[in-house]
């Protein structure tokens, strides 16, 4: 298995290439996607040599959100369809797991109202706006996963993330 140490090391690398190259890298959101994606990894294989396989299907969500939002961050939504796709992994997911764990739904409706909010100032133009609802809906995700494994406690703790991250970016723009 990859050391917490070998994984961070590929983040820091991610981290670098992203930075250098995002302007006119048409792979950008990939790359933050991927930057996410690692940390979540990173974290976990610091606590356990063999996460739990929810942890890799949560990464690869969170790695679709964060790959849809960047996307419409640097193209302020140049008309492509595929942020929109990348968007809606996380919301469909938790759709399908609701039907199997009822305790999800509050979670994933949050969710689903915050990529939609998002989308909706995305859509009218407003990306000083559609940007921090979708990185603040990302608290919404990892509490959807965390009550997937049934720590609801969690779950309404990182819930409050999303209000926090929309108040916080008053003075810490997410833009």
């Amino acid at each position: 298995m990859v050391s917490a140490g070998a994984v961070g090391a590929g983040l820091a690398g991610v981290i670098v290439l992203y930075n250098a190259r995002h302007k006119e890298n048409a792979f950008g959101p990939v790359l933050m996607g991927g930057c996410r994606l690692l940390v979540y990894v990173g974290a976990a294989i610091a606590l356990t040599a063999t996460p739990a396989p929810i942890l890799w299907l949560g990464a690869a969500l969170l790695m679709a959100h964060v790959m849809g939002l960047t996307y419409l961050a640097k193209a302020e939504g140049a008309g492509q369809i595929w942020p929109l796709a990348a968007l809606a992994a996380a919301p469909l997911w938790g759709l399908w797991m609701a039907v199997q764990m009822p305790v999800l739904l509050p979670f994933v409706l949050a969710l689903i109202a915050a990529v939609l909010t998002g989308l909706h100032f995305a859509r009218r133009r407003q990306f000083g706006r559609a940007i921090p609802t979708l990185i603040a809906a990302i608290a919404l995700l990892d509490a959807m996963l965390i009550a997937s494994v049934g720590q609801t406690g969690l779950a309404l703790l990182a819930a409050l993330g999303f209000p926090l991250t929309l108040w916080l970016q008053k003075w810490v723009r997410g833009t």
